[in-house]
Parts: C-alpha cells; sequence; structure tokens
C-alpha cells in the first residue's frame, strides 16, 4: 500500500479444473467438494442424490430443472408462474380495497384488477391463443377479446 503497488493475496484464490475432479459423491467433505461435485456433475445427475437432498441444495436441482427446459415447457412454466403471482396479487389487492369498501367487495375488485393485468401482459407476450389466455386467467374467452380489443384503442 505505502508503494502503491497492487498485489493480490493468492491464499484467496482456488483454481479447479473440473474435468480433474474426480471425487465420488460418498469422497466429498465439505462444502467446496460438494459445490465442485455439483458443477462438474450436474448435466449428468437425472435426480437427486440422497445425500445431497435436503433444503440446502435441493433449489439448485430445481433451477437446474428449469433451465432444461425446452421452449414449450418454458412457456407453460412461466404461464403458471404468471397465474401464481395474479393470485397473490388479487389477495393483497383484496386486502387493500377491503380496508377500503368492505372486505368481500374489495376482494372482488381486486381479483378483477389483477386477472385483467395478467391478461394485458399474456397479450403483449404475444405468445398465446385468446384461448389459452381464457383459461389461464379463469376468464371467459369474450372477456380476453373485449380486454384486446381495449389495447387497440
Amino acid at each position: 500500500m505505502e508503494k502503491g503497488e497492487v498485489t493480490v493475496d493468492s491464499t484467496q484464490i482456488l483454481t479447479v479444473e473440473l474435468p480433474k475432479f474426480n471425487k465420488t459423491i460418498e469422497e466429498l467433505n465439505g462444502e467446496k467438494d460438494v459445490f465442485l461435485y455439483l458443477l462438474s456433475h450436474m448435466g449428468e445427475l437425472e435426480e437427486i442424490p440422497q445425500s445431497l437432498d435436503n433444503n440446502k441444495y435441493r433449489p439448485l436441482f430445481e433451477r437446474a430443472r428449469i433451465a432444461n427446459f425446452n421452449k414449450e415447457d418454458m412457456k407453460r412454466y412461466n404461464a403458471i408462474n404468471k397465474a401464481e403471482e395474479t393470485r397473490r396479487l388479487e389477495i393483497l389487492s383484496g386486502e387493500m380495497w377491503g380496508e377500503e369498501i368492505g372486505w368481500e367487495k374489495g376482494l372482488k375488485k381486486g381479483m378483477e384488477k389483477n386477472r385483467t393485468e395478467m391478461v394485458i401482459k399474456l397479450l403483449e407476450d404475444n405468445i398465446y391463443s385468446l384461448e389459452q389466455i381464457a383459461r389461464t386467467a379463469n376468464i371467459t374467452l369474450s372477456e380476453v377479446e373485449e380486454i384486446a380489443a381495449s389495447l387497440t384503442n
């Protein structure tokens, strides 16, 4: 620091050639080994090894499974996530409106508002047919057509 030189503390750097990492799952010792094992074998694993099937590592396998979806599976996955997010927002909006106009009316109004927003997003994605959007949003085809027409106006 006094000389103005930049140095690197090499004790903090770990270099591994993954093809040379050849430990079996039984030989793993600590989180570094588990991480390296997963990096080098994730593409080959058909299922979660029993010793790694826990709350700590299960999300990694779920992410890898999703990353390997084909285009059609990814569309379905995204549509399901949009629908789940819409339901969550409906509940939150219903609670907000419920404080102002009563819980039953508020929940209904919040659900309608967020369902419409979801339909608009699905229409903007321009991936799904109007029938698919109606099914996903749990509304009639004519309601989807009405929302689509309002967007073009």
